[in-house]
């Protein structure tokens, strides 16, 4: 006769797999599922409370019930790909427009010192990466008022764009051109910006299994909330790749939906 376990084939699964998110907006639309590129590790984690109620009566108490009161799932993720898309939902951030093309930005300068193009006082950080730059020197009243050089200032030898930082080295080799001087820059924001903000990111979840062995499962998860797990390491003496960290927190959705869906085939 035939045993239970001997019919019984056991599925060891080695997982690997893709992870997705799609972006839930404020009004409930969807923004679609975005690949979140190679991902270190994905791990689902359930944490229960319960209550505990032990008799009353006789010399020692024993247990009567016991109720799970509290149950929460999250999904933990650690990612490779530093994108500027995962970069938004570590920093808890949003992607702000770029501005248009700029033209005469007037900057006081001296000589070996950085100038960041694009400081105001609502874009303090000025722009990051810029294209197209053109420079022209000059000096500049208390008023603000800029008056083209005589002398031109030359790529190279005054000064150096820095297109991929933003600003402009002015070099010691143009100290007798900087005296009360000032440079006219033109140039174009390039790249894409991600800013922080204090709204909650809302997400579906997916994750598909693509195993290196045995039957995988996929699982999803329609309504979380994301939020960053750990720290990124900007610099750390070149030992280890940058990694994103990401909790994803499954809520109860509204309605006839569950928190987490397992879907594969059945043994």
């Amino acid at each position: 006769m035939t045993t239970a376990r001997e019919q019984h084939r056991d599925n060891i699964l080695i997982g690997a797999g893709e992870v997705y998110l799609d972006l839930i907006a404020a009004d409930g639309t969807r923004a679609g599922e975005r690949y979140l590129g190679d991902a270190v590790s994905a791990t689902l984690g359930i944490v229960t409370e319960e209550t505990t109620v032990f008799s009353g009566t006789g010399p020692v108490a024993e247990e009567l019930s016991r109720v799970v009161r509290q149950i929460a799932r999250q999904f933990t993720l650690t990612l490779h790909d530093i994108s500027m898309e995962n970069l938004q939902l570590f920093v808890i951030g949003e992607t702000a427009p770029l501005g248009a093309a700029v033209a005469d930005e007037v900057i006081a300068v001296a000589p070996g010192k950085f100038f960041p193009l694009g400081v105001s006082d609502d874009n303090p950080a000025g722009w990051s990466r810029v294209k197209a730059v053109a420079v022209a020197g000059g000096t500049v009243d208390n008023a603000g008022n800029f008056t083209p050089a005589g002398n031109a200032w030359v790529a190279g030898t005054d000064y150096v764009i820095e297109a991929g930082a933003g600003r402009v080295h002015v070099l010691d080799t143009a100290a007798t051109k900087v005296a009360s001087a000032a440079i006219q820059v033109d140039y174009t924001p390039d790249g894409m910006r991600v800013q922080t903000t204090t709204a909650q990111i809302k997400a579906a979840f997916r994750y598909i299994e693509t195993p290196a062995d045995g039957a995988g499962r996929n699982f999803y998860a329609p309504d979380c909330i994301v939020r960053p797990n750990g720290d990124l390491t900007l610099l750390d003496g070149r030992n280890t790749e940058q990694q994103i960290g990401l909790t994803v927190a499954a809520l109860e959705p509204a309605g006839v939906a569950r928190a987490v869906y397992i879907d594969g085939v059945a043994a």
